[in-house]
């Protein structure tokens, strides 16, 4: 999940009501969502619970990506706003691995969870 999140930020080709700063905010919005849902994955029935979540996730990033490629190639102004997000993004991609590792170590990573999250 997390190639095809960064993925979104890096295929750009024409032009939509979509920025890519708009889809910027809307990827680190996806990941903070799916940081949380990791977050409350403590034991098989809570990641069970997750999975419909994560799913969806996925797929909003999925059609993310697909958007982003309608989009121009990014200006000077596109990086720099994009610029802004990078903290954001790399804190929340950081935990994201922080918790599919302590799932991994915990023995919770069930085949669904693994499909979901493309490990």
């Amino acid at each position: 999940m997390t190639a095809t999140c960064c993925m979104a930020m890096a295929e750009p080709t024409a032009p939509t009501t979509d920025t890519h700063q708009s889809l910027a905010i809307e990827l680190v919005s996806i990941l903070s969502e799916t940081e949380i849902q990791l977050r409350s994955c403590t034991d098989e029935h809570s990641v069970e619970a997750a999975i419909p979540q994560l799913l969806q996730l996925k797929e909003r990033a999925t059609q993310l990506k697909e958007r982003q490629k309608s989009l121009p190639e990014p200006t000077v102004q596109d990086f720099l706003a994009a610029e802004q997000l990078i903290s954001d993004f790399n804190t929340l991609a950081q935990a994201i691995e922080q918790h599919i590792t302590r799932l991994q170590q915990q023995n919770l990573v069930s085949p669904e969870l693994k499909s979901v999250l493309h490990l």
